[in-house]
């Protein structure tokens, strides 16, 4: 059986002059579930009397705007109900809920914004780029509030983060550091000879800053590390994690072996999460 709270709705009709229509229903006890012992789930929701309307299928866009969607019933056994899902749909506040949306999505990089190498060196250029991110963009154009042009950096200048945020230099610098990880928090390490691959990750700031954290574990092989772009568990320094200005990432794995330094720049990512990973060799200078 199924029981419904009293409540209130509000039915809008954009199509018909913008009329409105206040409803109220009292406590409903013991519904009988229509679909229990044929389908799965079900849907639930109530029309503009206050009629309880069941569908075997999601309510329709059309039907959306017909009914208050009250959620969704769950009789897998095809016996008893199993669980109840509350989903409402609320129309109020929309602007406040386009934002909502805007935060799930996250920042998206537009267009540019790629790291390459600078020269024969240690050194990383950044080319011209937009990104899109709420507001980023009003104090510029408040006609265009969340589209933000960034310029080439180049040589790019960052600063090395810590997972605890700390500063590693205290200083900005324009000359990748490649023989170092983060072995626990806070700590550097020198590469080792049997495993010299770590993987450095790029993250690029609206403000046209950026930030490169060490790698937190090393690897045998640059195969390992490729692999591993994607799965390693990595402790991202607060100041980036809450960061609502952090844009896009890239990630470099760097090797150190021998007299010899290997930097390859991989990957096309968009918030810190890899969607495309692609690898290019950049940049194999030797050591001076």
């Amino acid at each position: 059986m199924i029981d419904i709270s009293a409540g209130s709705a509000v039915f809008t009709d954009l199509i018909n002059n913008n009329t409105q229509t206040n409803i109220t229903w009292t406590t409903k006890t013991a519904l009988t579930s229509t679909y229990r012992t044929t389908n799965l789930i079900s849907y639930i929701g109530l029309d503009i009397n206050g009629n309880v309307i069941q569908s075997a299928s999601k309510f329709t866009p059309s039907e959306r705007r017909s009914y208050v969607d009250l959620g969704v019933l769950v009789h897998t056994s095809l016996t008893v109900i199993d669980a109840v899902n509350n989903l409402q749909y609320p129309v109020i506040h929309t602007v406040n809920q386009l934002h909502d949306v805007m935060d799930v999505l996250g920042i998206i990089n537009v267009s540019g914004n790629i790291f390459t190498s600078y020269a024969s060196d240690l050194r990383l250029s950044k080319s011209a780029g937009s990104l899109f991110q709420t507001g980023s963009n009003y104090s510029t154009d408040v006609n265009s509030p969340h589209t933000k042009t960034l310029s080439a950096l180049s040589p790019l200048v960052f600063q090395y983060r810590l997972s605890n945020s700390v500063n590693y230099t205290g200083l900005a610098q324009s000359t990748i550091i490649p023989g170092l990880y983060e072995s626990s928090s806070g700590i550097t390490t020198a590469l080792g000879s049997s495993y010299p691959f770590s993987i450095q990750r790029i993250y690029s700031f609206v403000s046209n800053n950026v930030k490169i954290q060490f790698g937190q574990a090393t690897y045998k092989t640059l195969a390992d590390a490729q692999a591993a772009m994607n799965t390693e568990l990595l402790v991202v320094g607060l100041e980036i994690l809450e960061s609502t200005i952090c844009t896009t990432l890239e990630l470099i794995v760097v090797v150190k072996f021998g007299a010899v330094f290997v930097t390859v720049v991989c990957g096309v990512i968009v918030e810190g999460e890899p969607l495309v990973m692609t690898v290019r060799e950049v940049v194999v200078p030797t050591a001076r």
